[in-house]
């Protein structure tokens, strides 16, 4: 049987940036985990940081999604 975070989709960088982990969040985008990841619902760790109005995660996700 599947757990239920396993069947939600979720990841650890969205979970890292609803509990606003920045430093986690920096590590993990660093580590090459994709920012704009949905979960089964369609949401992304953005999506998330934007509804809880977490204005320092906004801005780190949106660094992460910068490539040069």
């Amino acid at each position: 049987m599947k757990s239920s975070y396993l069947f939600s989709g979720r990841t650890a960088l969205m979970e890292a940036a609803v509990g606003n982990h920045t430093q986690v969040v920096k590590q993990l985008i660093q580590s090459g985990c994709h920012v704009n990841v949905m979960d089964k619902h369609g949401y992304t760790a953005l999506s998330d940081s934007v509804c809880s109005g977490q204005l320092d995660m906004i801005d780190t996700l949106l660094a992460g999604t910068v490539s040069f």
